[in-house]
């Protein structure tokens, strides 16, 4: 996205901004220079106007760091296919980490489960009470 396009969507939607303030105030039902359109379409067209301005920040944003490489919708189908199980309509539950914290979590997982750890002990147990077990008595 370029920076032009970007100042040109904020001068219109501030553009609209002061037309929508200026006609209310007058209490006009309709904005003859802007061909009849009803104030509730000019909230509207403000708010797309809006909402476009920040999409195309996110869309910079990205821009920034990966280049043409990927885009904010490719982002998104991302998060969508990785988060979403087959034929589940919400997505599974899913935290980001640190990499600190996934360091942790891949010592936690190199454990095993806690079935496997209670087999763990069971087999301590029973190789300990062989030690202590003297024949010689």
């Amino acid at each position: 996205m370029t920076d032009n396009s970007n100042n040109l969507e904020k001068m219109i939607a501030e553009d609209y901004k002061k037309i929508l303030h200026e006609a209310k105030t007058m209490g006009c039902k309709n904005i003859g220079a802007l061909y009849n359109i009803p104030l509730e379409n000019m909230e509207a067209i403000i708010k797309a106007l809006d909402d476009l301005q920040k999409y195309r920040e996110l869309e910079d944003r990205l821009y920034a760091i990966f280049g043409d490489a990927i885009s904010l919708q490719d982002v998104v189908d991302n998060l969508e296919y990785k988060l979403k199980e087959p034929g589940k309509q919400h997505p599974i539950n899913a935290k980001i980490l640190t990499y600190e914290d996934a360091a942790k979590w891949e010592q936690y997982k190199s454990i095993g489960t806690p079935e496997e750890c209670r087999r763990a002990i069971e087999k301590q147990k029973t190789v300990s009470s062989f030690d202590n077990f003297d024949v010689r008595k």
